[in-house]
């Protein structure tokens, strides 16, 4: 017996056991995606997505339709989709809660915020490079934790910058590390940092 595949419109032959009319693997999956893409209206789709300006996110969680597909309904649909920083943007609008979030993960990665200048303002200034030029030649161009040479060095404050403006270009407070030294310096001050305020 010969039967019209519902997506595509070919003929092909049905078995007796056959229960479906589609012709292919491709076809069903165009018919299952046919049937989800019409679950809701494209007004709805652009509803939610235009006008309330809601994200994909949001909208998986009202439709219950994963953003992979929700993406391919919208082209299917012809709904221009956001992209990049205009994405994000809708993140933050009539959003007290997102803003509360990231001002409380911000002061949490970095507890001085507010009260000084931006770290790079006090660091990148020629007085701050000449600094940097004398603690190595002082520590003869070798990393005083290691004792190694050649490898990338850093002058680094003993005292921080941000709790000690005043002593930002002071010699004693300057010792030079390598790269890995100067790394692990850091990593043990955050977590020092971290339990202190746990």
């Amino acid at each position: 017996m010969q039967i019209q595949c519902r997506i595509c419109g070919r003929f092909r032959n049905r078995k007796p056991s056959d229960q479906h009319h589609l012709c292919s693997f491709k076809c069903r999956d165009q018919s299952r995606f046919l049937q989800i893409c019409h679950k809701y209206s494209p007004q709805y789709y652009k509803e939610l997505y235009i006008e309330k300006k809601l994200s994909f996110r949001k909208i998986e969680a009202l439709a219950g339709i994963n953003v992979k597909t929700l993406r391919k309904i919208f082209h299917y649909l012809n709904i221009p989709i956001r992209h990049g920083s205009e994405a994000v943007k809708t993140q933050w609008i009539n959003n007290p809660e997102r803003r509360k979030q990231a001002s409380e993960i911000i002061s949490k990665v970095n507890p001085n915020r507010g009260r000084t200048l931006p770290y790079h303002k006090l660091i990148w200034t020629k007085q701050h490079q000449k600094w940097r030029k004398l603690i190595k030649e002082r520590d003869t161009y070798t990393c005083q934790s290691c004792k190694c040479t050649g490898n990338r060095l850093h002058a680094h404050h003993v005292k921080n910058i941000i709790d000690f403006p005043e002593l930002k270009n002071d010699l004693n407070n300057g010792i030079t590390l390598c790269d890995k030294c100067h790394g692990k310096l850091h990593s043990q001050e955050r977590l020092s940092q971290n339990i202190s305020n746990n």
